[in-house]
């Protein structure tokens, strides 16, 4: 998303004051890896600090707490809740970009086949499916991440009823299901002063070469930069993936598996069938995690994991198989506990007698 705002501008919209550099111009967004002299980028959280120490970003929404990690040059808005103030900026930019008065899409039709905006362009060997719509400024067939572009590859299929949101990359010889939704809005929000406010999310999702992905499945893009599904990675129906999650290659995940955001799933994970991870941890190569799990925290050693919490399978087998000797025992343990009690004083003077 490109726009063009002063850094007066900006510490207007979010309501806070500044000291001269005022004609600073800003025109687009980055998270603070990847941010450039030109970009807006905002530091809420500790976890973040190691990216802030290296960012290049022009300017950084952040608290007075974190404000000295950022680099010399790199300018600092202090702001109580930086995620909230992030959330009007892209606000304000969202809002300044559509038409006065609105817009009705030309592709927001009943039609027999698919609804394609003008712009788009498709490769050869690309199936679309019936009633599918595909995003402004879509191309299928460059393999390539391009701002505000979609992008789909050669031999890929599009099933009936999917949604291929704008900015969207697609790579070659991939399967997009019925009814699946790639480049929604993420779910998140800035809490301020008991109200949630919407943060805008102008990032895309990247689907590399060879990737399949079942009917209803949504995978939403990210925030600021992408939400990645590697080559190779097989996806089943019903599944969730969150804003700026990353999947590395050749992972299978089963349906009504949901991943929250900015978690990075390592390469050749199997996630079993209703499976859930939590946001901002990771998984490493080589894991294996049991249906209807729940996984909380990082995953740093390769092996099988189940449960909820989620813990190596093997101690998860062993912690079940004592607690039913436990419950073989439990009547031999009833009997000496009946043994060793106490008796009452009546009981020891007749059995003395």
């Amino acid at each position: 998303m490109k726009f063009h705002l002063t850094l007066a501008e900006i510490a207007n919209i979010i309501g806070v004051p500044i000291d001269g550099g005022t004609d600073t111009i800003i025109t687009g967004v980055a998270p603070l890896d990847t941010a450039q002299a030109d970009h807006l980028s905002f530091l809420a959280r500790e976890e973040f600090l190691p990216l802030a120490a290296t960012t290049q970003a022009g300017v950084v929404l952040t608290t007075e707490r974190f404000a000295p990690h950022l680099p010399p040059g790199v300018r600092a808005l202090i702001h109580p809740k930086p995620d909230y103030a992030f959330a009007r900026v892209l606000a304000h930019v969202v809002s300044i970009s559509k038409p006065a008065g609105g817009i009705i899409h030309h592709t927001a039709s009943i039609a027999p086949s698919s609804s394609i905006a003008k712009t788009a362009r498709i490769a050869a060997g690309v199936v679309i499916g019936e009633h599918c719509v595909i995003g402004e400024n879509v191309e299928i067939g460059c393999n390539v991440v391009v701002e505000d572009n979609v992008t789909i590859g050669e031999d890929t299929v599009i099933e009936s009823g999917a949604v291929i949101c704008h900015g969207t990359v697609i790579g070659m010889r991939c399967y997009v299901g019925h009814g699946a939704v790639i480049g929604s809005e993420g779910f998140g929000y800035a809490e301020f002063e008991g109200q949630y406010h919407r943060l805008y999310h102008v990032g895309n999702v990247v689907i590399e070469d060879d990737v399949d992905i079942g009917a209803n499945t949504c995978i939403d893009r990210g925030l600021l930069g992408s939400t990645i599904i590697r080559r190779g990675t097989k996806i089943d129906n019903l599944v969730h993936i969150a804003h700026n999650v990353e999947v590395g290659e050749h992972t299978a995940i089963a349906a009504q598996v949901g991943i929250a955001g900015s978690t990075r799933v390592g390469r050749r994970n199997r996630i079993g069938g209703q499976a859930g991870l939590t946001g901002h941890i990771r998984t490493t190569d080589e894991v294996t995690i049991g249906a209807q799990s729940g996984v909380s925290k990082s995953i740093l050693q390769p092996g099988e994991y189940s449960g909820t919490p989620a813990v190596e399978l093997k101690r998860r087998l062993r912690s079940e198989a004592v607690l039913r000797r436990l419950i073989e025992l439990e009547p031999i343990l009833d009997s000496l506990v009946h043994k060793l009690a106490p008796k009452p004083t009546d009981q020891l003077r007749d059995e003395q007698e």
